[in-house]
Formats: C-alpha cells, structure tokens, sequence
C-alpha cells in the first residue's frame, strides 16, 4: 500500500522563485520535478501557498526519511509533519484531493 508524507518547506513561500533571468524557475516546479524522478515516487505536489510538499510513494522502494534527505540535498528546508498510509488520508480530503488531482 502506498505511503504518504508531508513536509512543509518554508522556502516554497518565501523564496517561489530559484535562479534568476532566463534560467529562473518555480520552487514547487524544482521541487516536483526532482522528486517525481526518485525511484518509488508516484506524485508530488508542492505548493507554494502553505509551503506544504506532499509526496506519496511506494515504501518498498524509498523511504520517507530518503525523501527529507534529497529536499535537503536541493538546498531546501523541511519539516516533516504527516506520514501515513496513503488510504489514512481519507479524512485529510484537501491531502487527498490535492494527489488525486495529479
């Protein structure tokens, strides 16, 4: 069954923009992008709002503490805030909503 984290990243709100001219790019975009390529990782959304990462993913493949570690290798600041079965997520429906929109 799969897993849910949820970090917040405080960068996501005070820095949603990384690098500058032509090479600028979203952080949720950064964020998105770089964790969706880890091997395990079945959706990723980060959210520049709240500064909520939410990652679901299998657990046979990756770990929770593996995804803190590569936000942090990207430079970011997380704290971790909610892990769970993915199915547990039920009665966290905006957490739900926002996977299943993916």
């Amino acid at each position: 069954m799969d897993k849910l984290v949820v970090f917040t990243v405080p960068q996501l709100v005070d820095c949603p923009i990384v690098g500058g001219g032509c090479c600028a790019v979203s952080s949720a975009c950064l964020i998105e992008d770089s964790l969706g390529q880890l091997p395990g990782v079945k959706e990723v959304n980060a959210n520049d709002e709240n500064g909520e990462v939410r990652v679901r993913f299998d657990p046979e493949r990756i770990d929770a503490q593996q995804i803190g570690q590569a936000l942090q290798e990207m430079s970011f600041t997380s704290n971790f805030m909610f892990y769970g079965e993915f199915s547990d997520c039920t009665s966290h429906g905006a957490m739900r909503s926002a996977l299943e929109a993916k």
